[in-house]
């Protein structure tokens, strides 16, 4: 199921994949269209909290996703 982009819903059609596996590249893009959103006025006042906690959420994941990488990076370097 593909949810439309005009206004941030908290269930998208990324948080529904079956396996509920969400990757870097579509958390990422997720977090810009929430900006992106917020900025031309497209999520109402009431529902800017909503957006904001999963755009926290979101950043949090590629953040641990990032140093996960980076860890495993520095292990095979040293």
């Amino acid at each position: 199921m593909i949810v439309p982009q005009r206004l941030f819903m908290k269930k998208t059609a990324i948080t529904e994949k079956a396996n509920n596996v969400i990757t870097y590249q579509e958390a990422k893009l997720e977090v810009e269209s929430i900006v992106r959103q917020v900025e031309n006025n497209e999520i109402p006042i009431e529902q800017q909290g909503e957006a904001l906690d999963r755009a926290t959420f979101l950043l949090d994941f590629c953040k641990t996703k990032l140093q996960t990488i980076e860890k495993s990076l520095n292990q095979k370097l040293n």
